[in-house]
């Protein structure tokens, strides 16, 4: 394999796992958005707990799992 063909190999991957990591982390900023809009907390708060009741909660929780093993790989 030429050098070439080598770097636009290793480029193309690089490009696509940042790529991934940007809808994993816009993601994770609109379930954060929905769990503090569900429970009337300004998501800019220094401390934020979210009820037991919000549905948003578990998917910001899974989706920020998500980003953190994408980016731990």
């Amino acid at each position: 394999m030429s050098k070439l063909a080598r770097f636009q190999r290793i480029h193309a991957n690089y490009v696509a796992k940042q790529t991934r990591a940007d809808q994993l982390r816009e993601q994770v900023r609109q379930s954060w958005a929905r769990a503090c809009r569900f429970d009337g907390i300004d998501p800019d708060a220094s401390t934020i707990v979210f009820s037991t009741g919000n549905p948003h909660r578990l998917t910001y929780d899974a989706a920020l799992a998500d980003l953190r093993d994408h980016l731990n790989a």
